[in-house]
Parts: C-alpha cells; sequence; structure tokens
C-alpha cells in the first residue's frame, strides 16, 4: 500500500474529498441560516432566550471549526503542489505515514507538535 507522502495522486485525492465534504457542509449550514432568516424565526414557546443564544454559538462555532479545517486541507494541498507534503514544516523531517492516515492535513511531526 502507496503512503500518502509516496503518492502524490492518492493524497490530493484524499484532501480534495476531505475538502469536498467540508464545502457541502458549510454550504449546508449557510442555506438553513438563509432559511431560518427567510422565514423570520418564527417563535418557539418551549424555546427560552438563552437556549437560542447557545444554539447560535454552537452553530458559529462549528462553523469557525470546519473554515479552520478547510484552511488545513488548502494549505496541505499547497505544500503539495510544492512538493513539501508529508515533510514536517518546522523540523523538515517526515512525517509518519500513520499519522498522515490519521489528519492527512497535518503539518508538524510529532515530536514539534509536543512542542507547542
Amino acid at each position: 500500500m502507496s503512503s500518502l507522502r509516496e503518492d502524490p495522486d492518492l493524497a490530493r485525492r484524499v484532501l480534495e474529498e476531505k475538502r469536498t465534504a467540508i464545502l457541502h457542509l458549510l454550504e449546508q449550514g449557510e442555506e438553513v441560516a438563509a432559511a431560518t432568516a427567510e422565514a423570520g424565526q418564527p417563535p418557539k414557546e418551549e424555546v427560552s432566550p438563552m437556549d437560542t443564544l447557545q444554539e447560535q454559538a454552537m452553530a458559529h462555532d462549528i462553523e469557525r471549526r470546519r473554515r479552520h479545517e478547510l484552511a488545513r486541507i488548502d494549505a496541505a494541498l499547497e505544500r503539495l503542489e510544492a512538493g513539501e507534503y508529508g515533510w514536517c514544516v518546522s523540523c523538515g523531517e517526515p512525517i509518519p505515514n500513520a499519522r498522515l492516515e490519521l489528519d492527512p492535513a497535518v503539518a508538524l511531526c510529532v515530536a514539534c507538535a509536543g512542542k507547542g
């Protein structure tokens, strides 16, 4: 089996699939927000204003996390194009394949990740 570091086509495919999935989730979130705003958010008798604020905060946090993951994937794709994918951006050592398989967008080896 090829490693992601040794097979740029496989790495690109994996990263692009993750990117597409996140873009889809972000799009769904925007559609839900637009539909809610368009509907004028009908009153929910059993939902308190505090619950509504908490739901909004959670939705914003989810979107922030998805955008952060999208940025990590885009950075990994840039490293792939530059021929630097799979190598630690801090020390330049190879990132173990098991780590790349777990998180294809990872930019640091275990040692450097532990320093931060």
